[in-house]
């Protein structure tokens, strides 16, 4: 299936590479950024690494908060309420933030913004879910290994499926 999405991998290993991957697209944004200058155009091979980490933020991410919300956090139900309300609120703020670089990229694709903007909400969305995948690996990750042999392979069928569509 797309996206490396593994038959004989568990829910925790698919979200916890989606961690993984999400920071190495984060970091990728921030090189890239970090040498362009104002007076020098983006490269093409640049654009490049930043349309596909684009790409990845907007679909794969996407389904990964949508598996997280939709799937994982009902099962978790009440007694994890905190934690999940946490982790929603945080998942909003990045997609605004996410939202925001989008903007500043197209700005600068159209020369009307400066390649700094851009590089500011990469740093900060970088930094949000570097702390926020640190959250996740030490509080949500533990509670996915708890979910029962039905609830994983349940979990696992609606994660397959987001990817199907």
């Amino acid at each position: 299936m797309g996206g490396g999405f593994n038959n004989r991998k568990t829910p925790r290993d698919m979200l916890h590479r989606c961690h993984d991957k999400t920071l190495e697209h984060l970091k990728s944004m921030v090189r890239v950024l970090s040498k362009a200058t104002q007076n020098t155009p983006i490269p093409k091979a640049d654009w490049i690494v930043l349309k596909e980490s684009i790409d990845f933020m907007s679909l794969q991410v996407k389904r990964h908060e949508e598996d997280e919300e939709k799937s994982l956090f009902p099962m978790l139900g009440s007694s994890h309420k905190l934690l999940i309300e946490k982790l929603k609120k945080e998942h909003r703020s990045q997609q605004k933030t996410l939202t925001q670089l989008q903007f500043s990229l197209k700005a600068i694709a159209q020369n009307k913004a400066q390649p700094n903007l851009a590089l500011d909400s990469a740093a900060e969305l970088l930094h949000m879910y570097t702390h926020h995948i640190d959250y996740e690996n030490k509080h949500l990750l533990p509670l996915v290994d708890d979910l029962s042999i039905e609830r994983n392979s349940q979990l696992k069928k609606e994660m397959r499926s987001r990817r199907q569509e």
